[in-house]
């Protein structure tokens, strides 16, 4: 049976494609994503994000971002809603960001979406397996309040005075 202890030392053990691996150098990737399932248009989305360095070495500072699409993959990049700065993760640590100040386009459609968060965006971290730098999940997004009907009638008048029940 295969174990960790026959990764040479820093490098750190990870299970990819049900293969235990040994990964020497950083390798960031994201463990958990959480967004709200329905979305209002215009409005500004909170989630919380997990990533942790699987790798042996400490990452570097990096960027991760937010995109959004009508499309599950992410390649092309679809539309950029937010990016952020990070300082480096040591080897095999795990930090929780929390994100409160990105908003889902207010003239998007009604519909089902899908939003991208991507950790390491722009590749400038030397990784080890850079195929598992994003988390997508599928989103229904509503009409926005400057999306709603704003209907108001300046005047009425009848064509006629007087109405015969049936008559058209």
């Amino acid at each position: 049976k295969w174990s960790s202890s026959k990764c040479p030392s820093p490098a750190k053990c990870k299970i990819v494609d049900k293969q235990a691996k040994c990964i020497a150098g950083p390798d960031l990737q994201p463990t958990y994503l959480n967004v709200p399932k329905t979305i209002k248009a215009g409005k500004s989305v909170s989630s919380t994000v997990i990533v942790k360095n699987f790798g042996g070495t400490p990452s570097g500072n990096f960027k991760d971002a937010f995109y959004f699409g009508k499309y599950a993959s992410i390649w092309p990049p679809k539309k950029k809603l937010a990016s952020y700065n990070r300082v480096s993760l040591k080897a095999n640590q795990q930090k929780t960001y929390f994100f409160n100040k990105f908003t889902i386009p207010a003239d998007t459609k009604p519909g089902y979406y899908y939003l991208h968060y991507v950790v390491d965006d722009g590749k400038n971290v030397k990784e080890t397996d850079e195929k598992d730098n994003y988390k997508t999940v599928k989103i229904k997004v509503t009409l926005g309040d400057s999306q709603r009907p704003d209907l108001v009638a300046k005047s009425m008048k009848p064509s006629k005075s007087t109405w015969i029940v049936g008559q058209k």
